[in-house]
C-alpha cells in the first residue's frame, strides 16, 4: 500500500465526514443532512472551510479513503459521497452565514 502524504489533521476531519455514514446503504442520500447537522454543531472542530479544503484534497489525491475508518463501502462510493459532501459545504445557505 502507498504511503499517503495526506494532512493528518484533514484526515481527521474526513473521518469526521465518514463516520456518521459508515453502515448507510446510500451514504450519498445522506450528505444533506450530515452538512445540516454540521452546520448547527458550529463545524466543530474545524471551520466550513477547513473540511471543504480537506474534502477537496482527499479527492484530487491517491489516499483510499475508504480505508481511512472500518466500513463496508468501496472506494468509489465513498469518494461519491465526499464529492456530494462539498457540493452541500460549498453551498452558500442563508442560515450557516456568520454574522
Amino acid at each position: 500500500m502507498e504511503e499517503s502524504n495526506f494532512d493528518p489533521a484533514a484526515e481527521s476531519l474526513i473521518r469526521r465526514l465518514v463516520y456518521p455514514v459508515q453502515y448507510d446503504r446510500n451514504p450519498s442520500a445522506s450528505a444533506k443532512s450530515i452538512v445540516d447537522d454540521m452546520c448547527h454543531s458550529g463545524f466543530k472542530p474545524a471551520s466550513r472551510e477547513k473540511y471543504i479544503e480537506a474534502v477537496r484534497a482527499v479527492l484530487v489525491g491517491t489516499t483510499e479513503i475508504a480505508n481511512l475508518i472500518p466500513q463496508p463501502h468501496p472506494e468509489q462510493v465513498v469518494r461519491s459521497y465526499l464529492l456530494e459532501v462539498l457540493k452541500e459545504l460549498e453551498v452558500d445557505q442563508p442560515h450557516t452565514k456568520s454574522h
